[in-house]
């Protein structure tokens, strides 16, 4: 697990098809809210490096995989000489700003039921129907990416599965009915 102090120096970077999840938890209650799920190419430590603030986040694995850890003043260097850096590194922070600009729109307007519906619908694989960033978390993990508890995601997720939307096995939600799925999400 990544924590602390030893996330201020380096930046870490997913560099094959695992996952990491990105948390911080509340040092009172010890609820636990999840930030981001990060994959393939996703980066860890990417505010500290363009601000040099330490933060309250964490990492952990959520899948065996492979981590480049940099040096954060080195990868602080390569953003001053490199422009092509520059440019990867703009268009990934221009991502995860649309992703928490997204987030906080859909938290704002929308119910459960529909945020949940919009989460499932995001992690579709592009080249199968099936679930690839939240496939075979728990229904814990899910609440947690959500803001919500695991009882409500499950009273939420039988709603979906109801409609015929998707249908529920251990630790993996199938797609039903994509188009219906696709449609729902379009009317917010």
């Amino acid at each position: 697990m990544l924590t602390g102090e030893s996330t201020i120096y380096k930046i870490s970077i997913v560099v094959n098809n695992g996952r990491m999840k990105i948390f911080t938890s509340n040092p009172v209650t010890f609820d636990e809210y999840t930030l981001y799920v990060l994959s393939f190419g996703d980066i860890f430590n990417i505010i500290t490096l363009l601000d040099g603030k330490k933060d309250q986040l964490s990492a952990i694995a959520l899948d065996d995989l492979d981590i480049l850890h940099c040096n954060i003043d080195l990868a602080r260097d390569w953003i001053k000489k490199y422009e092509a850096f520059n440019k990867s590194l703009l268009a990934y922070l221009s991502y995860r700003l649309r992703q928490a600009q997204e987030y906080n729109i859909s938290k704002t307007f929308y119910n459960i039921e529909i945020r949940l519906a919009k989460l499932i619908f995001q992690n579709i694989s592009s080249d199968s129907s099936e679930l690839n960033l939240i496939n075979n978390l728990s229904h814990k993990e899910i609440a947690k990416m959500l803001g919500t508890t695991r009882t409500v995601v499950n009273r939420n997720l039988q709603q979906l599965k109801k409609s015929g939307l998707i249908e529920l096995k251990y630790k993996k939600i199938v797609i039903q009915n994509y188009q219906m799925l696709k449609e729902l999400i379009e009317q917010y």
